[in-house]
C-alpha cells in the first residue's frame, strides 16, 4: 500500500476524487486538511484502486472516525452524510462486470456483502445527478454537470426540480435558508436563498455556513482583524469579523479559534448567542 501511495496513478486518482467532490469533505463539507478514502481497500480490491467511484473525500477528523471500522458499511453511511448508496451500487456493478470479463472475484472482507447491495425497489429517485447533498427541510441540492462547469439546483423528495439550476454550489437548507455560491471556489461569493429560491442575502461573503439558532458564521478572507464573524438571517452583521475560525451555535454557545491551527498555536473559546436575551 505504501508503494502504491508513491505512484503517479495514486496522486492522479486522489485529485480526480477531490475534484468530483468539489474539494469538500463529503461528511462535514470542510475544505481543509482533506484526505481521500478508498471505500474498497486496495489490499483486497487492487483492481479498484484507481476507480473514481472507489474514493470519497473526507477531512482528517471525519477520516479518523473510520479507523478500525473501514468494513462497517452502516458506520460509513452514517459518517458520509451525502448519498453514498448509489456510488456503492455502481462499484458493485463494476465488480460484477470484472467477474464476468476477467474472472475477478469479490474478497470475503468486501465492504458491501452480496446480499446488502441496493435493491431496485428501494430507489426513490434514480441515479441521474453528478453530485447530491443530503435532504434537509424537504429539499436537496444536486449538481448537473462536472465539478468545474456544472450548476446546482434543488429537488423535492419526488425528484421534482423546485429551484431551477443556477448556482455554482449550493448547500442544504437550515432554518429556512440555504447558502449558495456564485462563482468558482477560489473567487466566488456566498449568499443565502429561501425555500422559494429567492435571494434573501446577496452573494457578498467569501464564505457563509449553515444557520443555527438564528446566526451563521461568515468569512472575509482579506480582513486584517480576523477572518470570521456572524450574520443574522437578514444578512446583518451581528458579531463582527474577529476570529480565525468559528463554528455554529449549539445550545446558545459557539466555539471560536484565535491563532493558527496549523502551527498549533491557536486557542479555542466560546461565545454566547447575542440573540438570546
Amino acid at each position: 500500500m505504501n508503494t502504491y501511495r508513491n505512484t503517479p496513478e495514486y496522486r492522479e486518482w486522489k485529485e480526480k476524487v477531490k475534484k468530483r467532490d468539489g474539494d469538500l469533505c463529503r461528511s462535514c463539507q470542510n475544505k481543509s486538511y482533506l484526505d481521500v478514502h478508498h471505500i474498497f481497500r486496495v489490499e483486497s480490491h487492487p483492481h479498484l484502486s484507481d476507480h473514481i467511484d472507489n474514493g470519497i473525500t473526507l477531512c482528517k477528523n471525519c477520516h479518523a472516525k473510520l479507523k478500525n471500522k473501514e468494513n462497517d458499511i452502516d458506520f460509513l453511511v452514517e459518517v458520509v452524510t451525502q448519498p453514498l448508496r448509489e456510488q456503492m451500487d455502481r462499484l458493485s456493478q463494476t465488480i460484477r462486470s470484472l467477474e464476468r470479463v476477467v474472472g475477478v472475484s469479490q474478497s470475503e472482507d468486501s465492504l458491501i456483502p452480496e446480499d446488502d447491495l441496493l435493491d431496485s425497489d428501494l430507489i426513490v429517485i434514480p441515479a441521474q445527478f453528478d453530485n447530491a447533498y443530503k435532504f434537509s427541510e424537504g429539499l436537496a441540492s444536486v449538481r448537473v454537470g462536472d465539478s468545474h462547469t456544472g450548476k446546482y439546483e434543488f429537488i423535492n423528495q419526488s425528484g421534482e426540480v423546485v429551484i431551477p439550476v443556477q448556482f455554482d454550489n449550493a448547500y442544504s437548507f437550515s432554518e429556512g435558508l440555504a447558502h449558495v455560491r456564485v462563482g468558482d471556489s477560489r473567487s466566488g461569493q456566498y449568499g443565502c436563498i429561501n425555500r422559494s429560491g429567492e435571494v434573501v442575502i446577496p452573494a457578498q461573503f467569501d464564505y457563509v455556513d449553515n444557520f443555527s439558532e438564528g446566526l451563521a458564521h461568515f468569512g472575509v478572507s482579506d480582513s486584517r482583524s480576523g477572518q470570521y464573524g456572524f450574520i443574522d438571517q437578514s444578512g446583518e452583521v451581528v458579531i463582527p469579523v474577529q476570529f480565525d475560525y468559528a463554528y455554529s451555535f449549539s445550545e446558545g454557545l459557539a466555539s471560536f479559534r484565535v491563532g493558527d491551527s496549523r502551527s498549533r498555536s491557536g486557542q479555542y473559546g466560546f461565545i454566547r448567542n447575542p440573540l438570546n436575551t
